[in-house]
């Protein structure tokens, strides 16, 4: 296990310079506001998961306001739940090197996994453990420290207390099978209402604070469109075609489209015209919404198009990526997704094979059932659950790696005493060697396609890993982080304490960070339409109208475009607040207050008082 706790964390730190963007700033985007002194549910409304950000907050004031605050927390997390995964796999598999080989694969999708997603990666493996552990031994004492972890997994993110209660009532159920004369139905109800109390009492301020501000079912009703879920998963098992998914990246049909792109200063007209032609591009005749110019090219995956690269800057709508699988003998990173997510799909079904073998086979021996059946039956359960509700895509299949990885190793070391059962002799043998290649085979597949999903990582290319590595460091510790990230410099330089940003885009979650500036208006969803109801919508007005917000900003789309479905917010912002220059409307400046100076060279309106 520790071997295994050291491998992950190395691969985390040695990607940690990836690690680095919006969506894993998720937990960060609202300590601003808390650290402002900002109250929860009255100037800002968190989206489900208030635990994760407090303690984002308080890590940030132990380091000093730097991203190793954040991303030290998601990694101990997710060593935590690896090394938990580990220890499951361990003790049911009982061979070490069959494991660290699983776990192998689960370090890979690891080093390609969003960190924001630590909570999941560290809360399934515990509750499989807990579960575990109840079964062994049911007592009060465990059934109150499942209510507890239900609660602390609660706050975490509101829907997982599905999953342990899922977990505390199949590891009831099954106990009483495993001993059914020591377990009394008086014994279980006791246990299970001192789970229900301790949770109870565990979220009770957190629910009166939420009352008393928001209103408990105001809020419940909110967030319950936050949580989406996923539908028949398990259909992809009838799919699995490892020729199809682990060959080379096959040649897409050709694809008209546009690109856009600057031109490289050094490279004249005549020089462009000659490539136009090479490469069959035709200009069109409006820009992009930041200036870029826009061509149309008969196919956006001609490998010919990353011949550009040394012509041009800031290319968009090119599908680099694609282009260069085509170039190299790997599958595409779509199809290694699938393969990987189909597998993960494969260890419930294979672990509930082999428990109800291991029962079956036990009953007509008249046999008690070894106790690893059980554990593989609830396992099984529990992780075909979480399967089953969140993996919406392929890639999601990250939020299982570990817990699926360890749960599969009984699956390979397991095979020779199951096939020598089965038929002892002569066709037992042909049997274990038969189910030992198939296993070994599809554990050895689902190494290849971790490995090209994560080629493009940092411990692939030692070449550069050096640097990489040197350069995560310097932006983990910068104080202010702003300095790795120049392009929030403006927002960052020209405001003043007590100012608040308006934020939006798809993934704004950086914004507020390294500007270190409190959100304006309540929340950062406006892109999804989140409390666009127009009571909500009418609060988030309320707090624009008396906050000091200098600037709207969006990371995507221009400004306005997010605030279509808030009407009356929309017409707010545009009487009160105009484009500035060069952005394309991507940032709004209040136009009702005067500047204090200019930023930059292209003289930008700045609002922060001298010495502030």
């Amino acid at each position: 296990m520790i071997v295994v706790g050291v491998l992950t964390a190395v691969v985390l730190v040695l990607t940690a310079r990836g690690q680095l963007y919006d969506s894993n700033f998720l937990f960060l985007a609202e300590v601003p506001s808390i650290l402002a002194g900002d109250h929860p549910y009255r100037d800002f409304f968190e989206w489900g998961a208030p635990l994760p950000t407090y303690l984002s907050a308080a890590a940030q004031l132990l380091v000093g306001y730097r991203l190793i605050g954040e991303f030290g927390l998601q990694w101990l997390f997710i060593i935590a739940g690896t090394v938990i995964a580990c220890d499951l796999g361990l003790r049911l598999s009982r061979s070490a090197a069959v494991v660290m080989a699983t776990m192998v694969v689960a370090a890979l999708v690891i080093a390609v996994a969003p960190t924001y997603h630590y909570p999941k990666l560290f809360f399934f493996p515990v509750a499989v453990w807990l579960g575990w552990r109840y079964m062994d031994a049911p007592s009060v004492g465990l059934s109150a420290a499942f209510g507890l972890t239900t609660a602390i997994a609660f706050l975490f993110r509101h829907d997982f207390v599905a999953y342990f209660a899922l977990a505390y009532v199949l590891a009831s159920i099954l106990a009483r099978a495993i001993n059914p004369a020591a377990r009394h139905i008086r014994s279980i109800v006791m246990e299970a209402m001192v789970a229900g109390v301790v949770a109870t009492i565990a979220v009770a301020p957190w629910v009166f604070v939420v009352e008393r501000n928001e209103g408990f079912v105001d809020y419940t009703r909110a967030r319950a469109t936050k949580y989406e879920g996923a539908h028949g998963v398990f259909r992809a098992l009838l799919d699995v075609n490892p020729i199809r998914d682990l060959g080379p990246a096959p040649a897409p049909p050709p694809q008209p489209g546009v690109v856009g792109f600057f031109w490289k200063p050094e490279v004249d007209e005549t020089r462009q015209h000659q490539i136009e032609q090479q490469y069959r591009m035709r200009l069109l005749d409006e820009r992009d919404p930041i200036g870029r110019l826009q061509y149309a090219v008969p196919d956006i995956f001609d490998v010919r198009l990353l011949e550009l690269d040394p012509y041009i800057n800031d290319g968009n709508k090119f599908q680099w990526e694609r282009m260069q699988e085509l170039l190299l003998p790997f599958p595409a990173r779509a199809t290694v997704a699938l393969w990987l997510e189909q597998m993960a799909l494969l260890v419930p079904v294979g672990l509930v094979v082999s428990a109800v073998w291991q029962m079956g086979r036990s009953r007509l021996r008249s046999e008690r059932v070894p106790i690893p059946a059980w554990r593989m039956l609830f396992s099984a359960v529990v992780l075909a659950a979480i399967d089953a509700t969140l993996l919406r895509e392929p890639s999601y299949v990250t939020l299982v790696a570990p817990l699926a990885a360890a749960l599969s190793a009984p699956l390979v070391s397991g095979v020779p005493r199951n096939a020598a059962a089965i038929a002892p002799g002569p066709v037992g043998r042909i049997a274990t060697v038969a189910l030992r290649v198939c296993a070994w085979s599809l554990l050895l597949l689902t190494m290849y396609a971790a490995a090209v999903w994560a080629k493009n990582m940092p411990f692939f290319h030692p070449s550069t890993l050096a640097a990489t590595t040197r350069l995560a460091i310097r932006d983990l510790f910068n104080s202010p982080p702003v300095e790795s990230a120049p392009g929030f410099l403006y927002v960052h330089d020209c405001t003043a304490p007590g100012d608040r940003l308006l934020v939006t885009g798809s993934t704004p979650f950086h914004v507020s960070y390294y500007a270190e500036r409190p959100m304006a208006g309540g929340h950062l969803y406006w892109h999804s339409g989140w409390r666009s109801d127009p009571a909500h919508e009418q609060e988030s007005l309320a707090l624009l109208e008396r906050q000091s917000v200098p600037f709207a900003i969006s990371t995507h789309d221009p400004v306005l475009v997010d605030f279509v479905k808030y009407p009356r917010i929309r017409e707010y912002l545009i009487k009160n607040y105009a484009p500035v220059e060069g952005t394309s409307g991507k940032i709004l400046v209040d136009t009702r207050r005067q500047p204090t100076g200019r930023f930059g060279e292209d003289g930008l309106p700045c609002f922060r008082l001298a010495g502030s």
